[in-house]
C-alpha cells in the first residue's frame, strides 16, 4: 500500500483474537417513549440519542456487524503497537476490540534481506526492525481517533486483585476516599479525580493565589 497522509495517523496492533471471549451486541433502542410513559416501560432503559438529532455513536458503530464486510468485532489479546515508525512492545499484554482475522504480521521471505528487514511497512510500521514476530501474530489497522474498548486482565489471589486494590489503607481518620480515573500521557497528567474523602471541622476561604499575588 502507497503512504498516504493517513499512515501518519495510523496505529497498528499486534496480537491474537480471543478463543473464548464470545461477542454478543445488541444496539441500545432509540425509540423515544411517550410523554408520561406507562407503567409498562416504566423500568426500561432509557433511549440512545438517534443519529439523526445529533448522537455519534463513535463506540456504537466500533460494536456493530460491518455491513459491508460482515466482519463480527472480536476481542484480541494484544501484544504490541506500531506509532509513526516505531513498534512498542507492552509491558503486559491487554484485550482489545478488533474487526476481522486482520492480516499476518509477518510471512517468510525467501531473499537475503529477510534476516535484517522488514517484509513491508504495512505490516512492521517500521523502516526497518530488529525484531520478528511469531507465525501466528496478526496485525489490525486504525486510526489513533478510532474508538475502541480497552482491558486489562490480571488474575491473583482475592486478596490481591480485590481487598488490596478496592480497601487500601483500610479505616482511618479518612473514610470513603477513592482515587479514580487518574492517568499519565506524554508528559501530562489528565482526569485524576479525587472523590468522596472528607475532613470535617478545619476549613479554609477566601484565600486565592492569582498572578502572582495573594488576594483576599
Amino acid at each position: 500500500m502507497a503512504e498516504t497522509l493517513l499512515s501518519i495517523s495510523e496505529v497498528l496492533l499486534y496480537g491474537r483474537v480471543m478463543a473464548d471471549i464470545t461477542f454478543n451486541y445488541s444496539v441500545p433502542s432509540e425509540d423515544v417513549p411517550a410523554p408520561g410513559g406507562n407503567s409498562a416501560d416504566a423500568c426500561d432503559p432509557p433511549p440512545r440519542l438517534p443519529l439523526k438529532l445529533g448522537g455519534n455513536a463513535q463506540l456504537q458503530r466500533q460494536l456493530a456487524v460491518d455491513p459491508a464486510t460482515g466482519f463480527v468485532p472480536a476481542f484480541a489479546r494484544v501484544y504490541g503497537f506500531s506509532f509513526e515508525g516505531c513498534y512498542y512492545d507492552l509491558d503486559a499484554p491487554i484485550i482489545m476490540l478488533v474487526h476481522g482475522p486482520g492480516a499476518v504480521a509477518e510471512r517468510f521471505a525467501a531473499d537475503s534481506r529477510a534476516s535484517r528487514a522488514p517484509e513491508s511497512p504495512d505490516r512492521s510500521g517500521n523502516a526497518a526492525q530488529g525484531h520478528s514476530f511469531a507465525d501466528d501474530i496478526r496485525v489490525w489497522s486504525y486510526d489513533k481517533a478510532d474508538f475502541s474498548i480497552r482491558m486489562d486482565a490480571i488474575s491473583g489471589a482475592i486478596e490481591d486483585i480485590l481487598l488490596e486494590i478496592e480497601l487500601a489503607g483500610g479505616p482511618g481518620p479518612v473514610s470513603g476516599g477513592k482515587v479514580g480515573g487518574g492517568k499519565v500521557a506524554g508528559g501530562k497528567v489528565a482526569g485524576g479525580k479525587v472523590a468522596g474523602g472528607k475532613v470535617a471541622g478545619g476549613k479554609v476561604a477566601g484565600g486565592k493565589v492569582s498572578g502572582g499575588k495573594v488576594g483576599d
